[in-house]
């Protein structure tokens, strides 16, 4: 049966796609389909040390994804620092300069400088004291001047309607590749929450229209298409 036989190639392109990923989350969840799939290959053709082999990887798999997604989210803090410790911070930045503006093109040091001068906050993302990201707000009311006529103006159109007063702009959170799966962006309004309710009541960030990756992120995490222009699309996200 030729659908046989597509079933078992599908199984080797997932289980070999699963060794290029760099993520460990899309290694194990694309090496479980894959392994599945072979599954169902050797039923079919009747190969069961085939079956026995895979279903064995199959719940190596889904043992490791419970771990993963239990250790690591439990592991993850967002700690908040001050000017006193940002050497460090630099010192990440500089290390994962290029993978950061990957995701956040229009990432400058201005809004950094501008939270570590008290209009904002700057938080580490940490597991088992080792740095794997960083994020940072800036209360919308303290923004001052915007570094793009165009990115200006799309806030212009949302201030019609949220309060800069109860506003904090979000300009990055950026997570290393490894962890970029594990929904952390969660972890990360939990504790603005904390630090910032009930004063701040919106989160909006400012994301490349060309960057589809961060768009989809914002998008997956509750926040709402609010505004748009040529280049960037502008994000709102009400805090619970």
């Amino acid at each position: 049966m030729p659908w046989v036989e597509v079933i078992g190639y599908v199984a080797s392109v997932l289980v070999a796609g699963s060794l290029v990923m760099v993520s460990v989350v899309k290694l194990r969840v694309i090496n479980l389909g894959g392994a599945v799939a072979f599954v169902a290959y050797g039923l079919l053709i009747g190969a069961y040390p085939l079956v026995l082999t895979n279903g064995f990887i199959v719940v190596v798999n889904i043992y490791h994804l419970s771990r993963i997604f239990r250790a690591d989210l439990n592991g993850f803090t967002y700690v908040p620092i001050d000017a006193s410790r940002r050497d460090r911070l630099d010192e990440f930045i500089e290390l994962y300069r290029d993978d950061v503006f990957r995701f956040h093109p229009g990432f400058s040091l201005d809004f950094l400088d501008r939270a570590f001068a008290g209009a904002g906050r700057v938080y580490l993302a940490q597991r088992n004291l080792r740095t794997e990201g960083f994020a940072y707000y800036v209360q919308l009311s303290d923004v001052g001047e915007w570094p793009a006529d165009e990115v200006s103006g799309l806030f212009s159109t949302v201030e019609r309607d949220l309060d800069p007063a109860q506003t904090a702009y979000v300009p990055v959170d950026y997570i290393t590749r490894s962890y970029r799966d594990l929904g952390l962006v969660d972890k990360l309004h939990e504790q603005l929450v904390a630090d910032l309710r009930p004063e701040i009541k919106f989160l909006v960030s400012v994301a490349d229209r060309s960057c589809r990756k961060t768009n989809k992120f914002l998008a997956g995490s509750g926040h709402v298409r609010a505004g748009q222009s040529e280049h960037y699309n502008l994000y709102v996200k009400t805090l619970a």
